[in-house]
């Protein structure tokens, strides 16, 4: 998804064997095609750093699960990694979730709003 993403990984050890567009839908869009005005209970979203955008583009009026789980490790090519709460807390904090679980590979949020 992120042209600039794919020529630091051919710099570091992969290949590039071709590419494609695809449509994308903002969580809201998926949330309203597919589960209309169902409620969802639990979000689990792991997009490889577009987390934030995928969570940003949700409607929270419409669409609030009890739970969302993300990622909060961030990997790299030579398996260092570093965790990423201080982005997420914040961010879910400010829309109403508290940390419920932490796996250190993931974190469970919990909607308190």
């Amino acid at each position: 998804c992120d042209p600039e993403a794919a020529e630091r990984y051919q710099n570091q050890w992969l290949h590039l064997l071709g590419s494609y567009s695809v449509p994308t839908l903002t969580l809201a869009q998926i949330f309203h095609k597919y589960y209309g005005d169902r409620y969802v209970d639990i979000l689990s979203v792991d997009v490889e750093w577009y987390d934030m955008d995928v969570l940003v583009s949700n409607n929270r009026e419409l669409y609030r699960p009890w739970f969302v789980i993300l990622e909060t490790v961030e990997y790299w090519w030579n398996d260092l990694w570093k965790k990423l709460n201080n982005i997420y807390d914040i961010y879910m904090k400010s829309i109403w979730y508290e940390i419920f679980a932490d796996t250190y590979i993931n974190t469970i949020y919990k909607n308190i709003h």
